[in-house]
């Protein structure tokens, strides 16, 4: 799309692709953009819940206590590694 408009680094041709292309070319970049405002908000939305806010404490510190795993992980089925590097 940046084809369309003068810049720095190259020159305006709005004849690279013809009228019927670019149309497809704007619906299908506004329906990815759709796309992906809705996915944001629909991630922010869930990682809010107080239910998830275990997980979103985890995105930024990089773990979750043993409580926290012991209360929604079931440790049959993801044992805990020790790890060398201890919080």
């Amino acid at each position: 799309m940046m084809v369309r408009i003068d810049t720095p680094l190259f020159e305006r041709d709005p004849y690279w692709l013809d009228a019927g292309t670019w149309g497809l070319v704007y619906f299908i970049h506004g329906l990815v953009a759709l796309l992906f405002v809705s996915t944001l908000m629909l991630h922010i939305y869930f990682s809010l819940r107080p239910e998830s806010r275990m997980y979103l404490r985890s995105m930024f510190k990089g773990w979750i206590s043993d409580d926290e795993y012991k209360q929604k992980h079931d440790p049959d089925l993801w044992p805990i590694q020790e790890d060398q590097n201890k919080r």
